[in-house]
């Protein structure tokens, strides 16, 4: 299993079955700064204000309108500007016009590797509010570029996060959502020790070893 709470479900139809959680890898590239054109876009839109990322291909599941209602809401009565950068693809023509017609927001459709790893460096913090992950990609790769991250109890991202690296809350709860995105933009994060947590946790390297012990030991 790629995640323990996914080894909790495995156990619960087998109680006695030998099982040992692997992450899935995050590759050394995506360790790496980027000197994507898309960054240059990035800064011209956000104007110097803290930024929210997120991408995935955007199923139902995966709750963009969640995110879309818990952004308005943290902006409601604050001060600050805030900017949101979503990327992937997602064929909900009300979400596509909702983003459209927000101009804190900006959709960036479907992205190749390198723009994902520049969008990663860039915002401030990257959000999943999916109802249910077995195994949160977007987040291992905002982490890997030392960005903090906020994520719903969905069943696959809880053994991810720690309080040092981001946020964890209860899915499809908005208030709680919003607050956490609230929070996030208070707390000084170390961009190197989330580079280091999720080296030390998702890279390469990492989980070679653990496949190797793993094995070894059959």
């Amino acid at each position: 299993p790629v995640s323990e709470p996914l080894e909790i479900d495995l156990k619960k139809f087998n109680p006695s079955i030998k099982t040992k959680v692997v992450y899935n890898p995050i590759g050394e590239e995506m360790f790496i700064s980027s000197s994507s054109d898309l960054k240059l876009k990035l800064s011209k839109f956000t104007n110097g204000n803290y930024c929210f990322g997120a991408w995935t291909v955007w199923r139902k599941i995966k709750r963009l309108d969640l995110l879309l209602d818990a952004f308005e809401e943290m902006k409601l009565g604050s001060n600050q500007s805030y900017k949101l950068v979503i990327g992937g693809t997602t064929n909900d023509s009300k979400l596509l016009l909702r983003m459209d017609n927000d101009p804190d927001i900006l959709f960036l459709g479907s992205l190749s590797r390198e723009d994902i790893r520049s969008l990663s460096d860039f915002i401030d913090c990257c959000v999943i509010c999916s109802d249910h992950e077995t195994f949160g990609l977007p987040i291992s790769e905002a982490m890997a570029q030392g960005t903090p991250v906020i994520a719903t109890k969905s069943g696959g991202v809880e053994g991810q996060i720690n309080s040092s690296v981001g946020k964890v809350v209860e899915r499809n709860k908005l208030n709680s959502l919003a607050e956490a995105m609230k929070e996030v933009t208070t707390i000084n994060y170390s961009n190197e020790n989330i580079k280091k947590f999720a080296k030390d946790k998702f890279g390469s390297d990492s989980i070679k070893n653990i496949w190797l012990n793993t094995i070894s030991s059959l």
